[in-house]
């Protein structure tokens, strides 16, 4: 049995700085899995061409910009969020940049050495 103190399970809920970064970055990387894992054709409709998808991961992008940023603080308190200080959003910001432009990178090659990307499509 552990001596430790859990905390208390039944306290109301307190926005802080760890879980408004999580919840920034968590959302972000599964909008980068979805979208850089998803193929388009000859499976399906290509991103851009999915024009309901093609926008809410826009829209999403642009919220998780609007959240870090804290450009309407009212949403980041609706959500249950702080604002970040000026310093930790350009590093937040930062670390969801580039991880987006990594993984794209990553996997691009990835097909390309795997044999099922041309170097056209590459490029395009």
């Amino acid at each position: 049995v552990s001596t430790q103190s859990t905390g208390d399970l039944e306290a109301e809920f307190e926005p802080n700085l760890l879980n408004t970064i999580v919840y920034i970055v968590s959302v972000t990387l599964q909008l980068n899995t979805f979208v850089i894992n998803y193929r388009g054709h000859p499976y399906m409709e290509a991103l851009r061409e999915n024009k309901p998808l093609c926008y809410s991961a826009l829209f999403t992008a642009g919220f998780m910009l609007v959240l870090t940023f804290g450009i309407m603080p009212e949403i980041n308190t609706e959500f249950s969020l702080l604002v970040l200080p000026e310093g930790i959003q350009n590093e937040v910001f930062m670390v969801v940049v580039l991880d987006s432009v990594l993984t794209f990178l990553i996997d691009r090659v990835l097909l390309y050495i795997c044999g099922t990307l041309n170097l056209n499509r590459l490029i395009n």
